[in-house]
């Protein structure tokens, strides 16, 4: 065999298994995309009866990261999201059926009481049923188990934060608003987030409100001490609602609001450090000339070794580029020997 058809064969190996890596590398790349496209992020807050819900391990149910399955258009129904929200949080403890207006709730949060829950994405009210109503990613679910089992004139309520990092003694607006709901002729919905006037503002897990909303629905928070709080607010709206029971003639009634939340995270403040006062008769301290060169070139030297190191902890596509290197070694040496 003469000396060009020998390199002509290494070179064919080389492509090869240069080939064979790179698409390793687009099918692990494609394999992620595709994951990651085929599922939304989302969070979930609960309110039981006008309170937080909690878990069974007595964690709050607020704003509770919730994974779900996406539809071709990176949605899923809000069936899906409170089906996932149960499996990871609560199993066992939603329940639907089939009804002649779409699929009905039989069970939320572990509560039967006859199908009476409410739903909303980021603070506005779903009209179209848990099966027909989509979140996308990054919305906030909330779900409701209804308080008013009179006239069921419980109202979806929400901070205009949901989440908040703060400092020791820095105050914090918050905006607390329902979703209100009217009609036209047709049946077509109108929103429009309305103020909570006199909502008492507290801290979860804390017996006394330390905030009321003004006549903006705004009130202001703050604390002495670093941590996590979890903030909720507590209250009734005074309007005329419709009295079932008497044909749905109005009244006027205190409608529930149900627990918002606002998770607010509180930083320690941080010290002043002291400038060093430098004298300037005094003379500055020269290192050991042969140590200061050291210290110099040892960072470099860790960061050649960084760039040395695989990028990849795949061990399939470490023994690829193992493989590569034997070939590319194999090859050097069979042309050096043809030389």
């Amino acid at each position: 065999m003469n000396g060009n058809t020998m390199k002509k064969k290494m070179m064919s190996l080389l492509l090869v298994a240069a080939m064979v890596l790179t698409t390793l590398g687009v099918t692990t790349l494609g394999n992620t995309a595709y994951a990651a496209e085929n599922e939304i992020a989302i969070t979930v807050t609960v309110s039981n009866a006008g309170e937080l819900a909690k878990d069974a391990a007595g964690n709050v149910a607020a704003n509770l990261p919730v994974t779900v399955p996406a539809d071709t258009n990176g949605t899923a129904t809000v069936d899906a999201a409170l089906k996932a929200l149960h499996e990871t949080y609560c199993p066992g403890g939603y329940v639907t059926s089939e009804s002649a207006y779409g699929l009905a709730v039989q069970k939320l949060w572990g509560v039967e009481n006859g199908g009476s829950y409410l739903f909303a994405i980021n603070g506005v009210g779903c009209s179209s049923g848990v099966g027909g109503d989509y979140v996308g990613n990054g919305d906030q679910l909330t779900a409701i188990v209804m308080k008013d089992m009179t006239y069921w004139s419980d109202l979806v309520a929400s901070f205009d934060k949901s989440a908040v990092t703060t400092k020791v003694g820095e105050q914090v607006e918050l905006a607390l608003t329902y979703d209100a709901v009217t009609y036209d002729e047709n049946w077509n919905a109108a929103h429009a987030a309305t103020p909570v006037v006199g909502a008492n503002v507290s801290v979860v897990g804390e017996a006394e409100p330390f905030a009321v909303t003004d006549t903006m629905g705004k009130a202001f928070v703050s604390f002495d001490e670093a941590g996590t709080y979890i903030v909720t607010a507590s209250g009734a709206v005074k309007m005329q609602v419709q009295d079932w029971s008497q044909g749905g003639a109005y009244v006027e009634a205190d409608a529930p609001i149900s627990a918002p939340a606002c998770v607010i995270t509180v930083e320690a403040e941080e010290e002043e450090l002291e400038t060093p006062v430098v004298d300037e008769d005094e003379e500055p301290v020269v290192e050991d000339e042969e140590q200061a060169v050291e210290e110099e070139q040892e960072p470099v030297a860790e960061e050649e070794e960084g760039e040395k190191a695989p990028a990849t902890g795949d061990a399939s596509q470490m023994a690829m580029y193992l493989l590569v290197m034997i070939g590319a070694a194999g090859a050097a040496s069979v042309l050096k020997k043809q030389k």
